[in-house]
């Protein structure tokens, strides 16, 4: 976990104050604290860009202008300022901000079944499933449980996945497919197949 460096301008020392309440809150519920380097009054100058570059912050404005002078600094230094005139909307900027480094967690999630309605062989290729999705969908990117009867007889991931023998993202209910996973070609007709995919939690 990084920390985010912030230097903040406000029109007046009470706006000032409150901002610096509000990104308090902020920063115990984002994956990077928010470090406030400085606090001033008034319109951005060269000294805060100075500062800004010194210590690898953003420069956030509230209510505020970027004196003239202070904007080919910017270009020059490469600081980021951003300007907002509504305190939310600089708030959830610097929320999104830093909880930008924060790591995705993944979950595998069900999301469809599949019966095998016939098994080919395919020169070159392999053994073939060919199905129907009988509920949800079957996705490319997925993997797959199958089973025969109530016993669990095989697992792995789609490397291969047709619908009218062109390749497909994804087959929904209703519609016939064909398809190989990795490490397993011993399917049989009225082999039952159920399709999972990670995803975001």
């Amino acid at each position: 976990e990084g920390a985010v460096n912030i230097i903040v301008k406000t029109d007046t020392v009470s706006s000032g104050e409150a901002l610096i309440e509000a990104i308090k809150k902020v920063s115990e519920k984002t994956y990077s604290s928010v470090y406030i380097v400085n606090f001033g009054v008034g319109a951005i100058n060269e000294s805060d860009l100075a500062l800004a570059h010194n210590t690898k912050s953003l420069v956030y404005g509230l209510h505020v202008k970027l004196e003239s002078s202070a904007l080919n600094q910017a270009q020059k230094l490469g600081v980021k300022i951003k300007l907002f005139d509504v305190i939310y909307k600089l708030l959830e900027e610097l929320k999104e901000y830093a909880d930008s480094g924060r790591p995705i967690k993944m979950k595998t999630e069900k999301i469809g079944e599949a019966l095998v309605l016939k098994v080919f062989d395919i020169k070159n290729l392999g053994i073939v499933a060919g199905s129907r999705v009988t509920e949800g969908y079957c996705s490319r990117l997925g993997s797959v449980v199958v089973y025969r009867g109530k016993k669990r007889i095989a697992e792995g991931k789609i490397t291969s996945l047709q619908k009218e023998k062109n390749p497909a993202k994804e087959v929904r209910k209703g519609f016939e497919c064909a398809f190989m996973i990795e490490s397993f070609q011993d399917w049989q007709v009225d082999d039952r197949v159920e399709c999972f995919l990670e995803m975001p939690e």
